[in-house]
């Protein structure tokens, strides 16, 4: 007979809001649900395709669900019809773009299924419109959120929601930031420690936190006035959940644990037997309790483990299903090798043993999620990075290279621009003999692989003023060799001298530098995962440089410039050096250019330039009409065409956006909808609020319509 438990560590564990379904996951993609009443199987579901990364229901009992690449949903109420429901691609569209290295992470759904808010891999938080059931047959229909938060990076995993959806709490280093989920306004911050666990109250502005050393704390979201704290464990809580009369976390200790809200102790749920064996060093034990998920009104609690195991329990802890244990052989256990990592000494030494079975860090490279990079980086500087021995840093540099070895770059960028002399000593240590000289060192980066190449524009740096001579008297010349190995020569000129090896490059009668040298600047302003790039480049002499690099390319007016690549870059470095005195030749570049990525880049200045001068044309009108109303445009670039004209005050625009009410596409329809409310409401709702009304699900286009709906009922958009 088959086992109802999970064959792998549970990952997901979520409970429908009226308290009857209760949903798992793991990250192989299978998906169980639950009588949370008997602790009965009522269903299995395989998402074969995609990992299950996240899940939360919706108000409405609709299950949301969370994957590699796209967010999906359940088509009925599945406290319904648990059986018959079929998944679809979610009404925000099937994959959520915030820019091109960015995606969807995790999902929580406040009160009311409105919206969706969810983080990215910077750690921005994002919400994006839940359109009811309505469903993108377009795959890339990328779609703007309708607010984001940024601070400094940080894992968002934990991220929650409070007080019946209306608050949103963001873990930040040290502290927890209360937004505000209607707008994305910060609204209160608390200072806290690390999260392990992070749970909102359904109904109340509270927030609870877990830590490493087992300790909850819970605060007033609103206020931020702490309202109790609790020694609940003897090692790190792993899950917390909180319902209307107490919380209930569960730990690595094997236990889980019921408090009320003055710190008291109802109850306590011990599955795993005293003398379990002992797990090797980094591994996870399968009797560890990880997740909790219970009934809003905590009459219900969904308790699952490592081993696969969920066990279904009632107010008081006592199981109404009691879970069995599946799979017996625990997955690394990332916490901890990064926890020993950071402490060295004979906790590094006892996981290093379970690192060298053959296998172990092949099986962690498969299951460790993206963020698991960053608490690399955090952890290391915050670790043993800081030590004042140069020794212990090189060491566990290669030890943190050996365990993510296909995220090393990232964590090495990190350390070169941080701790001196660092690259030069892993430089040796890759390749086993000493580093060459200046000269050496500039014949060696386009030879060498990546990663090695990384480490020798750090290497170059250590080498002071005679490394600034040599890269820029090679920038001056920019060698054939260079054109195909664009980062590598950013490495060098972030690392030897960021601001004056740029504009050589901007300079240089070599459009591929050119092309580097605007592509590089552009990323250092909207880049910040790394520590931030921009402050390297914060200079006005250098944004005047990008900024008549970028003039030149888009007017072409020289030999050598204007290739269909430079003026892709150059149009974009102008979103963060732009001039309106460079209006007139945007008009001209979407007038003229056959590059449909150019024009896209281009449409996105258009808002600027209309908001300074909204009775600005220069034949600018005329290319927006064009753009939208070509059939043989992309519909997303002729909705967007559409939504700029706007903010357009002449009325010259609003003949052919009434005109592309009746095109055939619906997609151009929604969108002219919606830019026709955003140009003028009072004059355009009468004629637009039919359509609207006759809008149906299946048309599509959730996001648009939602918007124009809003505006309508007076909500801003």
């Amino acid at each position: 007979m088959r086992a109802e438990d999970h064959a792998s560590a549970v990952h997901v564990a979520v409970v429908s809001p009226d308290g009857r379904v209760g949903v798992t996951a793991t990250r192989p993609g299978e998906i169980r649900l639950w009588d949370m009443a008997t602790g009965g199987l009522l269903a299995v579901r395989a998402e074969s395709d995609e990992v299950v990364e996240s899940a939360a229901f919706t108000g409405t009992g609709q299950l949301v669900a969370r994957g590699s690449w796209s967010a999906k949903r359940w088509t009925e109420e599945l406290v319904e019809l648990p059986d018959a429901g079929e998944w679809v691609e979610l009404a925000v569209g099937s994959r959520m773009r915030v820019t091109d290295d960015m995606r969807l992470a995790t999902v929580v759904v406040p009160a009311g299924g409105r919206l969706l808010v969810g983080h990215d891999a910077t750690g921005a938080v994002h919400a994006w419109h839940h359109q009811g059931r309505t469903v993108h047959t377009d795959p890339y229909h990328w779609l703007s959120p309708r607010w984001s938060y940024v601070d400094e990076q940080a894992d968002q995993r934990l991220l929650c929601v409070c007080d019946d959806g209306r608050l949103v709490v963001s873990p930040r280093p040290g502290r927890l930031v209360v937004l505000d989920a209607n707008t994305g306004a910060a609204v209160r911050t608390i200072e806290a420690p690390e999260p392990t666990a992070l749970a909102g109250h359904p109904d109340l502005p509270l927030v609870a936190l877990a830590d490493r050393d087992g300790e909850l704390r819970w605060w007033d979201a609103a206020s931020g006035e702490p309202l109790g704290r609790v020694q609940a464990h003897g090692d790190r809580v792993r899950g917390l959940a909180v319902a209307a009369e107490g919380l209930v976390s569960a730990s690595r200790d094997g236990t889980a644990a019921l408090w009320d809200w003055d710190g008291a102790l109802l109850g306590r749920f011990t599955p795993a037997p005293a003398d379990r064996p002992r797990v090797p060093a980094g591994r996870q034990d399968p009797h560890e309790l990880a997740l909790v998920a219970g009934t809003p009104d905590g009459k219900r609690w969904l308790v699952c483990g490592y081993g696969g195991q969920v066990h279904v329990l009632d107010g008081e802890l006592v199981p109404v299903r009691h879970g069995q244990i599946v799979a017996a052989q625990g997955m690394l256990d990332v916490d901890e090798v990064l926890d020993a990592i950071a402490a060295g000494g004979a906790e590094f030494a006892a996981v290093a043993r379970t690192l060298a079975v053959p296998g172990a860090l092949d099986e962690l490279h498969g299951d460790a999620h993206p963020y698991d990079t960053d608490k690399v980086i955090a952890r290391a500087l915050d670790g043993p990075v800081r030590s004042d021995d140069p020794d212990v840093v090189e060491a566990a540099a290669l030890a943190l290279i050996e365990l993510r070895p296909n995220r090393a770059i990232a964590l090495c960028w990190e350390l070169i621009r941080r701790v001196p002399g660092i690259a030069g000593r892993l430089l040796a240590d890759v390749t086993g003999s000493e580093p060459p000289g200046v000269d050496g060192l500039l014949e060696q980066l386009p030879r060498v692989d990546h990663f090695t190449a990384l480490l020798v524009a750090g290497a170059l740096a250590e080498h002071g003023d005679a490394a600034v001579d040599a890269l820029c008297a090679a920038l001056r010349e920019f060698p054939p060799g260079w054109e195909e190995i664009g980062h590598r020569v950013v490495w060098a000129v972030e690392f030897v001298c960021p601001r004056d090896g740029l504009q050589l490059m901007l300079t240089s009668a070599t459009p591929r530098a050119r092309n580097i040298a605007m592509d590089a600047y552009s990323s250092a302003h909207r880049d910040s995962r790394h520590g931030g790039l921009k402050p390297l480049y914060d200079s006005e002499e250098l944004d005047r440089a990008v900024h008549d690099c970028a003039v030149r390319e888009l007017a072409a007016t020289e030999p050598g410039y204007g290739s269909r690549d430079n003026q892709y870059e150059a149009m974009y470095a102008l979103w963060f050096c732009f001039d309106h005195a460079d209006a007139p030749l945007i008009a001209q570049v979407l007038a003229t250019t056959e590059d449909s990525g150019v024009r896209s880049i281009g449409l996105s200045h258009v808002e600027e330039i209309f908001q300074t001068d909204p009775l600005f044309d220069s034949g600018l009108l005329d290319a927006l009409r064009r753009t939208a109303s070509d059939p043989d445009e992309s519909c997303g670039t002729r909705t967007e065409a559409l939504r700029y004209a706007a903010g357009s005050a002449r009325e010259e625009v609003v003949p052919w956006m009434l005109a592309a009410l009746d095109d055939r596409d619906r997609r151009v329809v929604a969108g002219a909808i919606y830019a026709l409310l955003l140009k003028d409401k009072e004059r355009f709702a009468a004629r637009v609020a039919p359509l609207l009304d006759a809008w149906e699900d299946t048309d599509g286009c959730g996001w648009e319509i939602g918007e124009a709906r809003d505006i309508l009922a007076g909500e801003e958009s």
